[in-house]
């Protein structure tokens, strides 16, 4: 019988290399190795879209999905 780990590199092997990657971010993640601190070009995105709520240049969320066709 295989063991988890075992089991987990055959998976491993049938990944693309986009799945892997993913895999790789999240398993770095769960080991707690994940830099997950917002760089410079996340932190300004993060303010422009606080300055747009205050400003109210927001949609709900049933107006997006409607405009979305979901």
């Amino acid at each position: 019988m295989a063991t988890t780990k075992e089991d987990l590199h055959a998976l491993v092997d049938r990944l693309t290399n986009d799945q892997a990657q993913e895999l790789l971010e999240y398993a770095r993640w769960l080991l707690g190795e994940e830099d997950d601190r917002l760089s410079a070009d996340d932190l300004a995105a993060v303010k422009r879209g606080l300055a747009d709520i205050r400003a109210g240049r927001v949609r709900p969320w049933e107006e997006v999905r409607r405009t979305l066709g979901r």
